[in-house]
């Protein structure tokens, strides 16, 4: 299983990439942040990460994916290349259940970034209304990527 938070919630992005989606639901991920963390030349602009907060929460998508397709996200991600590392993290479905071991991604070198660019904040975006996001959380999600925070 796999929670997206950015562009990997449009599931066009999974797709073009010959990832199977056995299935996607909102969930939660508690006690972390989403921010622009790093600039992209791919994306041509910052692109988000979750930083851990006790604060806040991170609405995104929880993936059921084969998992031979995690080598195929790895490669999506820069895991060879240092941008993104994998991490272990837990998420609470809409009943409040705990689902623990989810794969998830973390920028591996924070900098300060410039905002999304136009192409990457419309496929965050559209990803975060395919799966019912709630409307604040996409308009707090709208603001981190234009910055405007």
């Amino acid at each position: 299983m796999y929670f997206a938070y950015g562009s990997n919630m449009n599931e066009d992005e999974l797709i073009n990439e010959k990832v199977t989606i056995l299935e996607g639901k909102k969930v939660l991920l508690r006690n972390y942040k989403i921010a622009l963390a790093r600039n992209s030349e791919k994306r041509k602009g910052g692109v988000l990460d979750i930083i851990p907060s006790e604060e806040e929460s991170v609405e995104g998508v929880l993936y059921n994916i084969p998992d031979e397709d995690i080598t195929k996200i790895n490669k999506k991600e820069g895991v060879c290349v240092g941008a993104y590392e994998p991490i272990i993290i837990n998420v609470e479905d809409c009943d409040g259940h705990t689902i623990n071991g989810i794969i998830s991604y973390q920028v591996c070198e924070k900098n300060d970034s410039k905002p999304a660019s136009k192409e990457y904040k419309d496929s965050v975006l559209r990803g975060a209304c395919e799966h019912g996001l709630s409307e604040d959380y996409r308009v707090k999600l709208k603001d981190v990527l234009e910055k405007n925070y």
